[in-house]
């Protein structure tokens, strides 16, 4: 069965949670996720192929649009109703030890706990996500990364021996947690690690850098081009994207593509100042900064740990087709 199951009201946000799904898919594979229009098959009951898909799956995603709460028939308000299909599934959801993310869409607000029937009010105690129009992309990847960590799912091409199926709940996440790759292991812990004796950096290039290179001419200097992709010293990936003066960074270990942290900052001429998360239940924040070279090719900066004070000094180069 499907590992995430994805509750909505067609009339109400058939639209976005089809774009949802899509993202999901590409992420988990066509198989992870349960959505009722594509996954129940001609003479079958709906009702007990859903009864079942909410009972197996790992995480429930509850879409909520602006006339999710609203939604009449003949004259009532349908969550009100004791057979409504979507009330049946998420009363369903909150009743196993799973993780529940209500998802809010096109503004929607997420309701009140007066507003819902009573065995739908647990559902405001859990942390609801926005996905935002103008910034789909940013939020969906952000969801991506919560799913993964949240429900210890991961994403098609990067997945682990698969736990035994009685590991569930806060235990699943510390083993998929412990069984991430070396690589990611070290990127963490070179995050947070605390390293009050850690030499701080600065992002401009060091004296020894630059008193053996000639001056750069104003012609030579080439232009701020951040966005594409870039590699460090570990390898590992460090997706930059730009609009305007907004950047989003996504960092992936070498090789699996599993997540390690993500950031959005501001760029100002030839440097990105911004927040990046690092991708542990915590969520360790620092603050970085990267300088571009003179030729585009280098971005030299240090990320910062506000919590532990420590500093790591970050080299990207820019990869090549």
């Amino acid at each position: 069965m499907a590992e995430i199951f994805v509750s909505y009201r067609r009339g109400d946000s058939a639209g976005h949670t089809g774009r949802l799904v899509d993202s999901l898919e590409r992420h988990f594979g066509l198989d992870a996720v349960f959505q009722d229009v594509q996954s129940i098959g001609a003479g079958r009951r709906w009702d007990d192929v859903i009864r079942d898909g909410v009972r197996a799956c790992r995480v429930l995603i509850v879409v909520i649009g602006r006339d999710w709460l609203e939604a009449a028939q003949d004259g009532s308000r349908r969550i009100d109703d004791p057979g409504d299909h979507l009330r049946c599934e998420i009363t369903a959801g909150l009743g196993r030890d799973i993780p529940v993310i209500p998802v809010l869409v096109d503004g929607a607000q997420m309701p009140r706990a007066e507003q819902l029937p009573d065995d739908l009010k647990p559902l405001v105690r859990w942390q609801a996500h926005e996905l935002s129009d103008s910034r789909w992309d940013y939020d969906t990847g952000r969801l991506l990364r919560m799913i993964e960590s949240a429900a210890g799912l991961t994403p098609v091409g990067s997945r682990p021996q698969p736990l035994p199926a009685s590991r569930t709940g806060p235990g699943r996440r510390r083993a998929v947690i412990a069984a991430v790759t070396t690589v990611t292991i070290a990127a963490v812990i070179w995050f947070v690690w605390p390293t009050p004796s850690y030499e701080a950096v600065s992002p401009t290039p060091s004296i020894d850098d630059t008193a053996s290179a000639p001056a750069s001419k104003a012609s030579d200097i080439a232009p701020a081009q951040f966005d594409g992709d870039w590699y460090d010293e570990e390898a590992a990936h460090w997706g930059i994207r730009v609009e305007q003066d907004n950047v989003e960074i996504n960092h992936t270990a070498a090789g699996t593509g599993t997540a390690i942290g993500y950031a959005q900052g501001k760029v100002s001429d030839r440097m990105i100042s911004f927040d990046y998360v690092v991708m542990v239940p915590e969520e360790p924040r620092l603050k970085g900064q990267l300088v571009m070279s003179d030729d585009g090719t280098r971005l030299t900066g240090v990320l910062t740990d506000l919590v532990n004070g420590g500093n790591m000094r970050v080299v990207l180069h820019r990869r090549t087709p």
